[in-house]
């Protein structure tokens, strides 16, 4: 017995072994380019073989340095399974890995599928499934992932591509393959595969998949600028042309190393289903007849009569097979049953032609409290629309991955689509947004966002309600919106309606295009051509087939009938909204302007900006700073306006402080010793004051402490106005340490004195003078006098001992040469009438001059560059404005500076050497650095 085992199991692992070899054996790894333009940019590469092995297929599609992996896997599964459908499951998966991000979420990995992932993907499923075989009901999942993303690569094209090569390699029952190209039409250029920047520009964005080497078209995502019937079948004819190299390099590399479609076990002929096929048409064919036939029937009531139909046949032949086949032969019945009439008759299950619309009611003005509303029935579909505007603020801002891959951009326009249960007299849980309402959002918001202002004042969210449902919502979408938006006030370049195109095809390849179907014929019907459009032209489409492909001539013949069909929508529009509202109404939101000083701004924005979310929350007003000298409310209306400014008064006056002097003395009262500093209050009704320990003192402290201050302790300050940024006010208490310079020592003095070095010390440190040019003037000109005698002295001698070669001698600086430049430097210093701009340079030189220069030379011409200058500055260190001249020029100035801007103004310490008066008439001018 166990050797008997022992012989299967290996005969089953030699079968394992031998099929996994066969598996890689025909899988193996091939690369294939075609070109479908003129530039190296319009390469495409197809790869296979190599990645994914173990998936039913897999194929790496890449433009430029952009790549695509995509990957299927199919279930085999039993006949005894067949599902009413085709069981097919695509995800597109960004990767932020593929522009070299982290994520930025808390997780820092990807998450769920973006807005503009689960388009793509619901475009590559409706690309590929109409070339299953109909009796392939295998569930079936494709996953399309970027491996890397370029600043020009379009990652959804290249992923369609590559799904379509991956179904292609495997042995899933596809009767592909298809190509796909996006299409942008710039300046009346058709360009194929255009990068992102052009898509900017472009007028037109299409996306196009076709078959059967680029005769059919399979699927047609469109978004442009009301773009004419002739414009477009001229894009659409150039990219059929692109997608047949497309499809002829994906043939070459199924050649190579494809696999052997699997068995369809569900296309195997079931004797039991045609036989019960034919008993079921004896038993209902006449009563579906007389249902279909009933004009007098509207959604509901032919619904029941179906559905009462349909469980009485079931009944009656539960017997002979399960509820579940019964229920399918009764569909494909009733669709066999509507297709026979609509070629026979001609006519519809409502009773229209095959050009009829259903009839239209319009209202507009709905909701006199909303910004703009309307609601649009056409047969029992029925939409509301409102119209909301906000601030610009409320602008949809996608994430910085979004932007990098340019799958999604900032929207000042967004139309939100919603579909629930009750409009399809269904019930279902609460849940958030579908597949589906994103996609007919996505879609009626392409077909309205090119005809907005571009400079529109408002952020405009256009809500769209599907009340009633009998097909085509998301057309009647475009219709509502569009009026609602006219009502609104929104100057629309052009109002845009849109109309559903269906199509019925039977084996003899002749077909009827049927205008505004409705829920009944886009079940049964082979096709659900979505078409948007102005007067002028289209402005948004989607195809979605249900067969492989139509030919061009079948889609010109659509597109003309959808015109006829715009333009009776549009008109019957026209006479219910004949144009825009002129004015909003009184509800819409108002906007103001209005002057704030930036030193008041703190009070509205500190703390997290606690006062300006009080005001948003009393009044529903919006604050937030436009420039400046200016903020920005937005009120929902003008009396919630008046109420939020009314509202800021009053914030205001409760924060007002008391007027002070600038550079006055004050007596403080230190209430707190921090770490940086000392809270001091100056006078009553006055928020305390930061000293920070750079002002207590010229030395470097750890903690106030040390200097001695207590609470309590009372000390002079000195006002020193408010911070130009944060608004907050300063003062300084060193500044009472140098009082005494109002009364200088005697000029010329031997020994320096403490209080003046210790002044200059600071000053080269802080940059504000803190005094008027008249009080520092003295101790700055004796300062100047003191360095020349001592330190400048020193440095000339040190200079003459150590020149020891004839060209170091020849460097050196007369004494006559000391004396002209001692008295051109003190004259500079007699002839400001204010501090001049470079006085923090000025006192870093005084205080330290070995420190930055060693030669006396060098040093001269450094103070000499920073005293020859004109500009002043204010006590606070704030700079007035004025223009420096050059030696030839000093006659012609008058004695009041010329004020000149200051973007004008040259800045006096990069001017060269060469320009000074002194300088050009001196041997320094030879000195070199």
């Amino acid at each position: 017995m166990f050797p008997n085992r022992l012989k299967i199991a290996n005969s089953i692992l030699r079968c394992k072994n031998c099929f996994l070899q066969d598996s890689l054996k025909t899988f193996g790894s091939k690369l294939v380019e075609t070109h479908i333009g003129s530039n190296g940019r319009d390469v495409v590469r197809f790869e296979a073989g190599h990645i994914a092995r173990l998936a039913d297929g897999a194929a790496v599609v890449s433009q430029g340095d952009t790549s695509v992996l995509a990957t299927v896997v199919g279930k085999q599964s039993s006949g005894n399974d067949m599902a009413d459908f085709m069981p097919l499951t695509v995800d597109f998966q960004q990767s932020a890995s593929a522009i070299g991000r982290i994520p930025t979420n808390y997780l820092r990995r990807e998450l769920q599928q973006s807005d503009a992932d689960i388009l793509a993907s619901r475009m590559i499923d409706r690309s590929i499934r109409p070339l299953f075989p109909k009796e392939y009901c295998g569930e079936t999942q494709v996953i399309c992932k970027p491996l890397a993303v370029d600043d020009d690569g379009d990652p959804v094209i290249l992923g369609l591509n590559a799904v379509s090569t991956a179904l292609a390699l495997s042995d899933i029952p596809w009767n592909g393959p298809l190509g796909a190209v996006r299409i942008a039409l710039i300046e009346n250029q058709v360009v194929i595969n255009p990068s992102r920047k052009e898509i900017k520009n472009s007028e037109l964005d299409l996306v196009i998949a076709g078959c059967d080497q680029g005769k059919r078209v399979l699927m047609i995502d469109m978004d442009g600028v009301e773009i004419e019937p002739e414009v477009f079948e001229q894009c659409v004819e150039s990219g059929l042309q692109a997608i047949s190299h497309l499809i002829q390099a994906i043939n070459e590399i199924c050649d190579s190393c494809g696999r052997s479609k699997r068995r369809n076990i569900y296309g195997e002929i079931d004797i039991d289903l045609l036989a019960l096929t034919e008993e079921m048409q004896i038993l209902c064919g006449t009563q579906l007849q007389n249902i279909f036939t009933d004009f007098e029937h509207d959604k509901i009531s032919r619904d029941k009569a179906v559905s009462a139909l349909s469980d009485q046949v079931i009944e009656s032949l539960k017997d002979r097979s399960t509820s579940h086949k019964l229920r399918r032969v009764f569909t494909n019945l009733l669709k066999k049953s509507l297709r026979e009439m609509l070629f026979k008759d001609g006519r519809r299950c409502d009773g229209r032609k095959l050009d009829g619309f259903r009839p239209i009611d319009i209202k507009v003005d709905v909701h006199k409290k909303l910004h703009g509303s309307a609601l649009f029935q056409r047969g029992q579909t029925q939409v509301l629309s409102t119209v909301t505007f906000d601030s610009p603020s409320a602008a949809f801002q996608p994430d910085a991955l979004s932007l990098l891959l340019g799958a999604q951009q900032k929207k000042m326009f967004m139309l939100h689509y919603q579909f629930p249960s009750f409009a399809t007299t269904a019930i279902s849980p609460s849940r958030r947004t579908t597949r589906r309402e994103l996609g007919h959002g996505a879609l009626a918001e392409k077909a309205l966002k090119r005809l907005i202002p571009e400079n529109f004042p408002y952020c405009i969210r256009l809500a769209c309600d599907v009340l009633e449902s009998n097909g085509s919502s998301s057309m009647a979408s475009v219709c509502s919106g569009c009026l609602a938006l006219l009502d609104a006030g929104v100057q629309m370049k052009a109002p845009a309606a849109g109309v559903a195109m269906g199509l019925f095809m039977n084996d003899e390849q002749e077909y009827c295009v049927l205008t505004d179907i409705n829920g009944l014929e886009d079940f049964a019907g082979d096709m659900d051509f979505k078409i948007a459009g102005t007067m002028r032209g289209y402005t948004a489409m989607q195809m979605d087939l249900k067969i492989p492909g139509i030919k061009l001539d079948v889609v010109a013949e659509t597109l003309g009938r959808a015109r006829k069909g715009l333009e009776h929508v549009l008109e019957l529009m026209r006479k219910a909204q004949p144009g825009w509202r002129e004015h909003f109404k009184n509800t819409v939101p108002v906007h103001e302007t209005i002057p704030v000083a930036i030193y008041k701004r703190h009070i509205l924005f500190r703390s997290g900006g606690y006062n300006s979310k009080l005001v948003e929350s009393e009044t529903g007003a919006k604050i937030s700073i436009e420039d400046d000298a200016n903020i920005s409310i937005f009120a929902p209306n003008k009396q919630k306006l008046e109420e939020a400014k009314g509202l800021l008064n009053k914030i205001f006056e409760n924060e007002s402080d008391v007027e002070m002097i600038f550079g006055a003395m004050y007596k403080a009262e230190i209430i707190d010793v921090l770490e940086h500093g000392v809270m001091v209050t100056l006078q009553k009704g006055m928020k305390p004051i930061l000293l920070k320990n750079s002002n207590l003192d010229t030395r470097n402290v750890a903690h106030a402490k040390v200097l001695g201050f207590k609470v309590g302790q009372k000390i002079i300050v000195q006002y020193l106005g408010r911070d130009p940024v944060t608004g907050q006010n300063r003062s300084d208490i060193t500044s009472t340490r140098f009082k005494n310079l109002e009364r200088p020592p005697r000029m010329f003095s031997k020994c320096p004195v403490p209080e003046i070095d210790e002044y200059f010390e600071y000053i080269a440190k802080i940059g504000r003078p803190l005094f008027k040019w008249e009080v520092i003037r003295p101790a700055f000109l004796w300062k100047l006098e003191y360095y020349f005698k001592q330190t400048i002295s020193e440095m000339v001698c040190v200079e003459t001992e150590l020149a020891v070669s004839e060209e170091d001698r020849k460097l050196l600086i007369s004494d006559d040469e000391l004396r002209e430049q001692r008295q051109f430097i003190i004259q500079k210093g007699t002839e400001f009438d204010g501090t001049p701009f470079t006085f923090q340079r000025l006192c870093e030189l005084l205080t330290s001059p070995t420190r930055h220069y060693k030669r006396a030379s060098k040093y001269l011409r450094a103070l000499e560059k920073n005293i020859n200058v004109v500009t002043t500055i204010t006590e606070n260190g704030e700079r007035i404005t004025g223009i420096e001249t050059d030696a030839e020029d000093l006659d012609a100035v008058p004695c009041n500076r010329i004020e000149v801007p200051f973007f004008v103004q040259v800045d006096e310490c990069d001017t060269p050497i060469e320009t000074k008066m002194f300088a050009t008439g001196s041997r320094l001018s030879r000195v070199h650095d």
